[in-house]
C-alpha cells in the first residue's frame, strides 16, 4: 500500500487484496482521470511523460487542479453503497489481511512451502506485477496505439495492455463510451476477458442491468471523431449524420462547450502553473525500493524453480483474483457504474478489491473518477503529460499537485459514502489487506524451517507486512 501522494496521515493507511485503495477512492480518481484526460486535473497525467503516468504520479504531491476538479465528481452513487462504504470503513483492517497475511500464510501453512520463497513469490511478485499492469493502462494505453473513435483525445487501443489487463487497453473506446461495461467494442471474450466474467455473473444472476453502446450509436461516433480511414467516411457523415446530430443531441452540445470552456482555463492554469514544485513523497520511494527487492527475489525463486508447482498456481490464482476486484469491481462496477451487482457479487469484488491491495474501492473511484473528469490536465492524479514514468508510477512517489488535491474534493462520491460495505473496508484496509494480500499468500506455504529465516528476514518481513498501495497515497 502506498501513501497517497498530496494527503497527510491523520488516520492510518487504508489498504484490501489488490491493495490499490479501497474501491471508493479508486473510482472517485478514476472519474476525474476521465473527466480531465490528460489536463493538469488528470490525476495520471500522460502528458507529462510515460514513467509519470505510468508509476510517477504516486511518488509526488497531487496537482493543484486534481484536488479541486476531484470534488467536483459526483460520488453519490458509491455513497449510497453500504458494501463499498462498509469496504472503505475497515479497509485499513480488510486490505493487509487480504494482500499480505493469507497469501503468504496459506502456501506454507497448508503444503510446507518455504516462508521466505512463499513471500517473495507468492506475495511480493505477485503484487508488484498486479500493480505494473494496471499502471500500464495510466501509461502506456495513453501513449501508444490507434485511436479509432476519438483522434482527439490521447488514450488509445493498446492491443499488448489488453490482454496484460484482462480488457483494459481499448482505452480510446473506454474514454469514448466509459459507461459501456465491456469497455471495448469486441463482440468476442479475446483480450477481455473482465467482461467474460461480467456475463457469466449476469447468467446467474448477481449482476444485472449491465450498460452497453449501440453498433449504430459506436459507428456514428466514429465518422464524428474517429481516425477516417477515407475521405468518403467523413463526407458521410457532413451529408448525413450532422443534422441528426443537430436534432439529437443539441442539449450535449451544450455541455460540449461547457466543457471545452473548463479544458481552455485548465490549459490556461497549466502554464500559470508551471512554477509549481513538485515535492518527492520519500516514504512511497522506499515502500517501491521494498516491494521491487523482494519481488526481484520472488523473479529469482521462479526462474530457478525454487518452489513447489502449487505455489505458482498459488500466486497465478491471486493474482488473477486480484484483477477482477480492480477491474471488474473498482474501475467498472464502482467507478463508472456500467453494471450492477448483486450482494453476493458485490462481497466477492470488495474481497478481491482488498487483495490487490491498490488502495480501497473508496479511494480507487475517487481518483478514477477525477481523472476521467480532468485528463492529462494538472488535476489528473498520473497526468500523462508529465511523462511515461510519472503516469506509470512516478506520480506515486511526489506530493500531488494542489490541483489534484483542489479539484478531488469536488467530486461527489455520496453514491460511495452511503455503501456501507465500501466504507466498512475503507476504514479497516490496512490491516485486511495486509493480511490477504502479504501474510496469507507467504505463510501459506511455509513449512517448519521458519526458524532457518526467522532472524535472518524479520526486518524484512516487518518492513513488508506494513507495506500497500494506499500508504504511499495518503500524503496531498
Amino acid at each position: 500500500m502506498l501513501v497517497e501522494p498530496g494527503h497527510h496521515l491523520r488516520r492510518p493507511p487504508p489498504l484490501t487484496i489488490a491493495f490499490q485503495n479501497d474501491v471508493y477512492e479508486w473510482a472517485r480518481d478514476h472519474r476525474v482521470h476521465h473527466k480531465y484526460t490528460d489536463s493538469n486535473a488528470d490525476p495520471h497525467n500522460a502528458s507529462r511523460g510515460f514513467f509519470f503516468s505510468h508509476m510517477g504520479w504516486l511518488l509526488v504531491r497531487k496537482h493543484p487542479d486534481v484536488i479541486s476538479k476531484g470534488k467536483t465528481v459526483d460520488m453519490s452513487d458509491l455513497e449510497a453503497d453500504p458494501v463499498l462504504m462498509f469496504q472503505r470503513k475497515y479497509y485499513l483492517i480488510l486490505a493487509p489481511l487480504c494482500s499480505f497475511v493469507l497469501p503468504a500464510v496459506i502456501p506454507w501453512y497448508c503444503w510446507g512451502e518455504d516462508f521466505y520463497v512463499s513471500w517473495c513469490y507468492a506475495t511480493m511478485l505477485r503484487y508488484l506485477v498486479s500493480l505494473h499492469f494496471t499502471w500500464l493502462v495510466n501509461s502506456a494505453a495513453h501513449m501508444w496505439g490507434t485511436k479509432p473513435y476519438d483522434r482527439n483525445i490521447k488514450p488509445a487501443e493498446n492491443i499488448l495492455v489488453s490482454y496484460l489487463t484482462m480488457g483494459e487497453g481499448w482505452h480510446n473506446y473506454h474514454h469514448t463510451f466509459p459507461w459501456d461495461y465491456k469497455a471495448a467494442e469486441l463482440d468476442k471474450y479475446s483480450g477481455n476477458l473482465s467482461t467474460a466474467f461480467i456475463d457469466l455473473m449476469a447468467k446467474i444472476g448477481w449482476a444485472y442491468d449491465l450498460k452497453t453502446v449501440s453498433p449504430d450509436m459506436v459507428k456514428r461516433r466514429m465518422r464524428r471523431t474517429g481516425t477516417a480511414t477515407t475521405k468518403s467516411d467523413s463526407k458521410e457523415y457532413q451529408q448525413e449524420d450532422r443534422p441528426l446530430f443537430i436534432e439529437r443531441y443539441c442539449d450535449k452540445l451544450q455541455i460540449r462547450i461547457i466543457k471545452v470552456a473548463e479544458l481552455f482555463l485548465s490549459a490556461l492554469t497549466d502554464i500559470m502553473s508551471s512554477t509549481y514544485k513538485r515535492e518527492i513523497v520519500w516514504t512511497n520511494v522506499f515502500l517501491l525500493t521494498a516491494y521491487h527487492y523482494f519481488g526481484l527475489h520472488g523473479l529469482y525463486h521462479l526462474v530457478t524453480a525454487q518452489h513447489y508447482w502449487i505455489t505458482f498456481l498459488w500466486a497465478f490464482l491471486l493474482g488473477e483474483l486480484s484483477n477482477i476486484g480492480t477491474i471488474c469491481g473498482a474501475h467498472r462496477l464502482w467507478s463508472h457504474r456500467t453494471y450492477k451487482a448483486r450482494l453476493p457479487l458485490r462481497l466477492f469484488l470488495i474481497f478481491c478489491n482488498t487483495l490487490s491491495y491498490q488502495t480501497s474501492v473508496y479511494v480507487w473511484a475517487r481518483d478514477h473518477r477525477v481523472h476521467h473528469k480532468f485528463t492529462d490536465t494538472d488535476a489528473d492524479p498520473y497526468n500523462i503529460n508529465r511523462g511515461f514514468f510519472f503516469a506509470h508510477m512516478g506520480w506515486i512517489m511526489v506530493r500531488k499537485h494542489p490541483d489534484v488535491i483542489n479539484k478531488g474534493k469536488s467530486v461527489d462520491m455520496s453514491d460511495l459514502e452511503n455503501d456501507r460495505m465500501v466504507m466498512w473496508q475503507h476504514r479497516y484496509f490496512t490491516v485486511s489487506a495486509t493480511l490477504l494480500s502479504f501474510v496469507v499468500p507467504t505463510v501459506v506455504p511455509w513449512d517448519v524451517q521458519i526458524h532457518r529465516y526467522a532472524s535472518r528476514h524479520v526486518a524484512g518481513q516487518q518492513c513488508g507486512s506494513s507495506l500497500g498501495y494506499q500508504a504511499l497515497r495518503q500524503y496531498y
